[in-house]
């Protein structure tokens, strides 16, 4: 099926995120589509050992509750997802690491929005002080593979990036 992108308008600029509307045309039908143009962003799993793992519980305003996560943050421009997942590792957990490795790269809302987030696994911490943003409410919590399993089954985890993070550690994470 053919796009053809016949004009793009601007509805909202801001500071995370623009507000797009493009006219396309499919099929020699014109319509319109709503684009959420996002920054890239990181997320780290951070693995104290074999057996655990460090999230930050987190209020999140927008949905008005706290959330369990992996930490994570949008990535400055022109800086390396690399250097953002060492940044936000040590902003919001304090922890630092001695190897980070990229494990996956994946769409979170690609029906909406532009945002590409890398995955990473991080080894090799070193416990440190937090670095928070003056708008974050958050404080590090450490879970077993036993206690992420149950959290997963029991739906108490409900943020997409940490979800897809933790099924990669428990999938492909043994302790290497």
């Amino acid at each position: 099926m053919a796009f053809k992108t016949l004009q793009q308008e601007y509805r909202y600029k801001g500071k995370v995120l623009n507000l797009r509307v493009d006219t396309v045309e499919v099929q020699g039908r014109v319509t319109h589509w709503e684009v959420v143009e996002f920054k890239h962003a990181v997320t780290i799993v951070p693995i104290l050992d074999a057996e655990h793992v460090v999230l930050v519980d987190q209020y999140r305003y927008v949905v008005r509750t706290r959330l369990l996560e992996l930490p994570a943050g949008t990535l400055e421009p022109s800086e390396d997802p690399d250097e953002a997942a060492r940044r936000e590792l040590q902003e919001e957990t304090g922890y630092t690491a001695r190897e980070i490795r990229k494990i996956a790269e994946f769409y979170t809302v690609p029906g909406l929005g532009t945002e590409r987030m890398h995955l990473y696994f991080a080894t090799g911490l070193t416990p440190g002080p937090l670095h928070l943003d003056a708008d974050e409410d958050l404080k590090p919590v450490i879970l077993s593979r036993a206690e992420i399993e149950e959290a997963i089954r029991q739906g108490t985890l409900q943020d997409a990036k940490t979800l897809v993070g933790l099924f990669y550690y428990l999938t492909l994470y043994a302790g290497t």
